[in-house]
This record gives C-alpha cells, sequence and structure tokens, in this order.
C-alpha cells in the first residue's frame, strides 16, 4: 500500500504541496521501505540518501551528466533522512531523473534504479544485504515438535536433516523440517509459484513419535554449514540440551455483551494450563471508545486463566485480540455494549471449554443474571427439556471421566437463554521407558499407578525394589516378591542385565499437586511432574526445613535456609529421588509456574582429573559434603583441590565445587570400603585420602562438612594412574599397549558429560572398534587384573 501523502516537513514529511521554494516545479513523491531478505522484515534505521542527475555544458561546449546530492532543505524537507520502525523513507522531489541510496553500519550498501519523476514513485522498495554470520537465538522442545529461531533469515536448501538433528537417548530421530515462517523474498512473486525464493528464520522439527518429558536428553544439533539468506553460514555448531515443555495451543475467550456505563468481568484461557501458567497476557482492543479494559497486560493464573474488567463507554461493538509473546496461537472476543438489560445470560464456566483436567477437578457454572437458575445435562440431551434428565445446578460438577455439558439460564418461567457447551477431558501422562544397563532410579505420573509386571515385561528387568518391598526375576517362576503397584508418590529403583528398547506408557495423570506425606527420615519419593523444575521451583509450596537433602542419581543438594545448594540442580519427570526430611511433613509439588530449568547431566568428567565412573553401576549413593582443612584446623579455598572416591582402583565419585564446598556422590552397595582422596587441582598428587564404610546416607552437611585434612598425605590411589598402560587411535580402532589383551577384564567409555557409551569385555590382539564414535574427547577405562587406569582420548 502506498504510503499516506501528509503535509509537513521532518525526516519524514513532505507533501504534494510547493515547498516555499522559488522553484515552479510540481514536487512528487518517491516513496518506499527497506528490508532484508523478505519485504516483511523492515529494517530501521537505514540512511537513504537521495540524488538526481542533471547535464551541465563544460568550457568547450560539451555536454555531461552530473550526480548532485539534493538540497532538500529548500523544500523544508531533510536528505539524507532515516527509515522509521516500518523501514519507511519518503521525500517529495520535483520533477527530474533520481536515485536513493541506502546505507547502515554492518549491510552491504545498496541503490535504488534510476527513477523517473513524474510518474510518481510510490513502491521504491528495496532489500538490503548484512554479511553477518547467523546464530540460534533460541531452541525450545514440545511435545509435537522442536522450533529453532534464527537472528537471521536463512536458505531452506541449508535447513535439512544433513544439517539439523535431534537426538533422543543418544537415538537420532527421524522427523520432518517445517519452515515456521517463510516468506517470499520478492514481494513481486506469487505465493503459489514454487520456484519462488523463499527464506525462514523459525523452522520446527517434527518427530514422527510426539516427545514427552521422559523421552530422554533430548539433544538438538545445528551444523555450522547451514546459510543465511545471503549464503554465509554460521560460526560454530550448535548444540544444546533441551527440556520437552508444554506449548500453548489455544488462546479463548466468551464474546459478552456489557450494559452502556456499566462493568463486566471478562475470563480469558490459554490451554494448555500447564504451558500458559505465570506467561504474561497481552489484550489488543480495536476500540477504546466503545469499551476500555481495566488493563491490557494480565499474568495468566495456575489454570492459564487471567480475568480483566470492562467497561461498556459507547454503545456499539469492539474486538479484543489476545497474545503470549513467542506463542503463535492467538484468540478473539467481541464485547457488544448494549442500552438494554439482558435478563437470562448464557452460563459460564470456571474451567474453559477443551480443557485436559485432572481427574476429581470440579467445575463451577454461574451467570450474571438475577434470580436465575441454571439447568445442565451431561448425557448430551438439552436442558431446555424439563421432562429429560436435566439438573438444577447447585454444586460444583465433579469430573470424574471426559465429559460433555450442555447449560442454559432460566429467569422466571420465560425467558431462557442460549445453551452452552462445555467439553472437558481426563489429563493423560505418556512416559517413555528406556533404562540403562544397571540400576535406575525412576518414578511415574500415573494416578492409577502401574504394575511391577508392566514395568518388568521386558526380559531384561532384574529386580524392582521401593523402600519397604521387591521384586526379583526368577529364572522358572518369574516375578517373585511383595511389591505388586507402584505408585506415583513413591520412587523405585531397577536393575536390568542389558539396556532396555524405549517403551511408552500412558495413563490417567496423577495431580502433582496432591500432597506426598514425608516422614522423619529417608523417604523415597517420586517426582510426578510433567516439566523439569529446579529444587527452588519444585518445592516452593512445600515447606522445606534446613538441612533438608534430597538426593538423585544424578547429584544431590541440601538446604540452606533460603536455596537449595548441591550438585542437583533440577528434578527431571521420570526420575526417582530419596527425601531425607527433619520432620514429618507434606511435599506439595509446585503446578503455578512454566519452568525454563535446563535440562542437567550427571556429573561429568573433571576438566584436569582423567577420571570416569559408572552411576548406573550399584543402586545405592552416599552424598558427601566435605571441605579441606590444614593442620591448624584453618579452611582451605576447596577451588584449589579435587576431590574423588575410589573403591580399590575403581572411582566411584568425583566431587564438584558448589557453594564453595567439595560435593560428591559415590555410588556402592553396603558394606564398600571406600577411599576419599584430595588432589592438587591439577590431579597430579594425592595430597590425602581418608577410608570409611560405604553407606546409603550424607556424610557431612553444608553447615558442618566432613573435613579432610591435605597434611595426611599418602600414596593411596596411585594405581590409579597406572603408567604401563597406554592408548592410542587408529582407522577406527582404541588400540591398548602395556598389557596382553588376554589380561584385560573390560575397557568402558564415556562422553564429556560422563555418560557411558560403550562397554566391551572381549578384547581382541586388535583392540576396541569405536568406528560409531563421531568426533570427540572420551575416558577409556580399562580394568586388568583388577586394576582400573583411566585415559582421555581424541576421536576425529
Amino acid at each position: 500500500m502506498p504510503p499516506c501523502r501528509i503535509p509537513g516537513n521532518g525526516n519524514n514529511g513532505g507533501g504534494t504541496h510547493q515547498s516555499g521554494s522559488e522553484s515552479d516545479h510540481v514536487i512528487i513523491d518517491p516513496a518506499g521501505y527497506v528490508y532484508e531478505a523478505v519485504p516483511e522484515n523492515r529494517v530501521e534505521g537505514v540512511q537513504a540518501t537521495i540524488y538526481y542527475k542533471e547535464e551541465v555544458e563544460d568550457i568547450y561546449g560539451d555536454k555531461h551528466e552530473n550526480v548532485v546530492m539534493w538540497n532538500a532543505e529548500e523544500y523544508a524537507q531533510h536528505n539524507p533522512l532515516f527509515t522509521d520502525e516500518n523501514g519507511m523513507y519518503r521525500w517529495d522531489v520535483p520533477q527530474g531523473l533520481w536515485q536513493v541510496k541506502f546505507e547502515k553500519d554492518g549491510y552491504a550498501t545498496a541503490y535504488s534504479e534510476w527513477l523517473p519523476v513524474p510518474p510518481p514513485q510510490l513502491e521504491v522498495n528495496v532489500g538490503i544485504t548484512q554479511n553477518k554470520q547467523p546464530e540460534v537465538t533460541e531452541a525450545r522442545a514440545y511435545e509435537e515438535g522442536i522450533e529453532v529461531q534464527f537472528d537471521k533469515y536463512m536458505d531452506p536448501a541449508s535447513l535439512t536433516d544433513a544439517n539439523i538433528s535431534v537426538t533422543a537417548g543418544g537415538k537420532k530421530l527421524a522427523g520432518d523440517i517445517q519452515l515456521v515462517n517463510a516468506a517470499l523474498a520478492d514481494e513481486y512473486a506469487s505465493p503459489e509459484d514454487a520456484d519462488a525464493v523463499r527464506y525462514a528464520s523459525r523452522i520446527r522439527f517434527v518427530p514422527e513419535q510426539a516427545l514427552a518429558s521422559t523421552t530422554g536428553e533430548i539433544r538438538l544439533t545445528v551444523s555450522r554449514n547451514v546459510k543465511s539468506y545471503a549464503g554465509i553460514p554460521m560460526t560454530v555448531t550448535y548444540s544444546q540440551v533441551l527440556d520437552v515443555e508444554k506449548e500453548v495451543q489455544k488462546i479463548t475467550a466468551d464474546n459478552i455483551k456489557v450494559l452502556y456505563g456499566g462493568e463486566k468481568e471478562l475470563t480469558i484461557y490459554a490451554l494448555p494450563s500447564e504451558a500458559a501458567s505465570g506467561r504474561t497476557l497481552h489484550i489488543a482492543n480495536s476500540s477504546e471508545m466503545v469499551a476500555s479494559l481495566a488493563a491490557t497486560d494480565l499474568t495468566l493464573d495456575a489454570e492459564g486463566k487471567a480475568v480483566v474488567k470492562v467497561t461498556g463507554d459507547l454503545p456499539g461493538r469492539t474486538q479484543l485480540t489476545f497474545t503470549i509473546d513467542d506463542v503463535t496461537a492467538k484468540g478473539e472476543s467481541t464485547v457488544d455494549v448494549m442500552t438494554e438489560i439482558i435478563t437470562a445470560e448464557a452460563p459460564t464456566a470456571s474451567r474453559a471449554s477443551g480443557t485436559a483436567v485432572y481427574r476429581g477437578t470440579k467445575v463451577e457454572l454461574a451467570t450474571d443474571s438475577k434470580n436465575a437458575t441454571i439447568y445442565f445435562t451431561t448425557d448430551g440431551s438439552c436442558p431446555c427439556d424439563e421432562n429429560g434428565t436435566r439438573r438444577k445446578y447447585t454444586v460444583p460438577i465433579v469430573i470424574s471421566s471426559d465429559t460433555h455439558i450442555k447449560a442454559m439460564t432460566m429467569v422466571g418461567n420465560d425467558d431462557v437463554s442460549d445453551v452452552k457447551e462445555f467439553s472437558y477431558v481426563i489429563k493423560k501422562s505418556d512416559m517413555d521407558i528406556a533404562m540403562t544397563e544397571g540400576w535406575t532410579w525412576m518414578s511415574h505420573s500415573f494416578a492409577d499407578g502401574m504394575t511391577a509386571a508392566q514395568l518388568a515385561e521386558d526380559a531384561a528387568v532384574q529386580r524392582v525394589k521401593s523402600q519397604t518391598q521387591e521384586v526379583v526375576r526368577d529364572p522358572q517362576l518369574g516375578l517373585v516378591g511383595t511389591l505388586s503397584s507402584l505408585e506415583a508418590s513413591q520412587s523405585y529403583k531397577v536393575e536390568t542385565s542389558a539396556a532396555t528398547a524405549s517403551r511408552r506408557i500412558s495413563g490417567v495423570a496423577w495431580n502433582p499437586a496432591t500432597p506426598i506425606a514425608l516422614n522423619d527420615g529417608w523417604n523415597w519419593l517420586g517426582y510426578p511432574a510433567d516439566q523439569t523444575m529446579t529444587l527452588d521451583e519444585a518445592f516452593a509450596t512445600t515447606t522445606v526445613e534446613k538441612l533438608d537433602a534430597v538426593v538423585g542419581q544424578d547429584g544431590f543438594a541440601q538446604y540452606d535456609g533460603e536455596h537449595w545448594v548441591g550438585t542437583l540442580e533440577t528434578l527431571a519427570p521420570g526420575k526417582g529421588y530419596m527425601y531425607q526430611s527433619q520432620s514429618k511433613k507434606n511435599v506439595v509439588y509446585n503446578t503455578a509456574i512454566v519452568s525454563k530449568a535446563h535440562a542437567q547431566h550427571t556429573q561429568g568428567i573433571g576438566s584436569r582429573l582423567p577420571l570416569a565412573f559408572d552411576k548406573h553401576k550399584y543402586p545405592s549413593v552416599m552424598a558427601i559434603v566435605a571441605t579441606v582443612c590444614y593442620a591448624d584446623g584453618i579452611t582451605a579455598d576447596n577451588a584449589d583441590y579435587q576431590l574423588a572416591a575410589f573403591c580399590g582402583s575403581e572411582c566411584r565419585g568425583i566431587g564438584q565445587l558448589s557453594g564453595g564446598l567439595l560435593m560428591m556422590s559415590v555410588y556402592g552397595n553396603a558394606g564398600d570400603r571406600i577411599t576419599v582422596q584430595v588432589t592438587d587441582r591439577e590431579g597430579s598428587d594425592v595430597l590425602a585420602s581418608n577410608t570409611l564404610d560405604f553407606s546409603e546416607t550424607v556424610l557431612g552437611n553444608i553447615e558442618a562438612p566432613y573435613a579432610i585434612n591435605v597434611d595426611n598425605a599418602t600414596a593411596i590411589g596411585t594405581t590409579a594412574y597406572d603408567g604401563n598402560v597406554s592408548l592410542s587411535v587408529d582407522g577406527g580402532r582404541l588400540l591398548i599397549h602395556g598389557v596382553a589383551a588376554d589380561d584385560i577384564n573390560s575397557v568402558e567409555l564415556f562422553d564429556i558429560n560422563g555418560q557411558k557409551i560403550k562397554h566391551e569385555t572381549h578384547i581382541s590382539d586388535s583392540g576396541v572398534d569405536i568406528s560409531s564414535l563421531t568426533g570427540g574427547v572420551y575416558v577409556a577405562v580399562v580394568c586388568s587384573n583388577g586394576h582400573y587406569t583411566y585415559h582421555k582420548i581424541a576421536v576425529r
């Protein structure tokens, strides 16, 4: 659409009027906008300078064309000027031949064609190119797909599965890559033209099977080979672990009628509520003269609901539009301001129709009509039939199964409202179960529980333990034991003889806001929430006590009176935890937020200490909160030391610095003799070692840490650095030198996050096949004659 032609001056001033110049030429706009990549992507702050051609005669009588920068001040305008927030620029110039030059830092200078005036030049739209390497600015994983936002419009030809991949639990997912905001590069191209050039800055990877919060570690990798619209690749490959989040699918509100001069509350819902809770809803009003709003930015509550007061200021109609930042879905509502009182207004419900609710949720019906009666049905019949199955509404309706409500309002005997319909489905939970060889701490989120037999459907499952019961697989009898049902409020330890294939289980969702009773001491606590949260977020609605502790397979944390401190930073769906409580209390998980907590990993390989451990090899964890001391009792700077735990020469844990203390999860069995070692920061010299018996407890705490005196130096543990064994990588094989193949019990490989990716017990003279490993740094653990040696290797 051509820009409005209005009189005036200033950067974008001008009109069809004479400017006051002595020139008698008619002045006509050259105008347009500046964009980058696609016409919709306007660029603000571009310096636009206009020139004209004039013919001059030299001293020899020869005629030449000169390009002259136009003196716009003679016409009460400016040259150069800068594009506005819509990328627009505009002048009024006399007749002649004109050209516009466009400049902005970081962009290649661009020029318009030479423009004859007249005719009017109203659509001189010019694209400029920024020669900047693109970046990924945001990536989010939803159940239905993963969205990736670039800071530049990108060339779709480079946005392929060869350059963009998603893995779940280490396995690459199959799926399609969709362009979320594809736009034509040429403003004159037809949308139906299959050959037209299109660019997109936001894409969505849609897997063949929907993701679940328990699918496993979701990792997005975007190769540096993806290219911007200008053909420029990224600087580095982008790789990020993502949490699976809920996505706002719908924003809805009823159309309402407001009495002229009166007020009414309008309720807006964003669904599903768990994706919208805590987010800001924006309201745009098409006619503020007809109706005014008490607020235009509202915070959505735990039900995804916001309420705004609407005042009828003038008879008529206005349209309200609802949006949430970074959400594609939008909503609308019509407000009619009336001069007549409506006596029988249709009922409203306390939950938006179409909501998935937890079983037992109560839905309230209401009407603004005075002295009114609400009738409803749940069998599909009309509440208007007084001889039918309708019921008079007196108490909230309890949703125990998928329910469809029809309701109407009646005032007196004759005034009846329209029939409104409200549908609700029971919220379901999906859980992807895939266990690593060894022990896995797990929980679930099913209201009806799950059976031990259901969990142990895979023959690799050998044992399932709760805090007080267990079942064990017998070769002849199958599962034997007292544990029959697994509850959502508890956690369990599962032992498997091999890694199990991913298997999806679905059921009615357990409400995570249901209180879970804790005893004084240790409790095997389930985590039935459907999103990853920090411990501060998850326990925000629980009365947590100082020195309460939570232990998981990925780390542990203690409460210092204000915050949780430790190596366990998040709680994740599907994982199991142990909670040490100072007294009896109830845990009530926080459901009022949408957490942005990032997925956390198991403790990784020390940056300097070439050690690795297997968190799945043993069922139990001993948590240690330690500090290094000198002989005189003065506390050392723990950042100067490394902490590790060994059973014999096998590494059982690696310390991490948290809150100024050394915190370490030690993995083992009751009765194991554990040597706790302190080394220098480089890990080269053992400065102290203490020996203790393994037990499933917390040793030390954040107020009184377990003290290790560095003046107690011994040579214990040096077998962990056996210099007789060395490794090399050649042609996709890991070669082991200094020990015969027959004397090697096993070789294990760990990635940089401490995850075990290979376990080999049959070693040949030609070494171990590692051709499946991609480039990176790994730790190889070689066990020979009961001794473990650790080596960092680089795979090219």
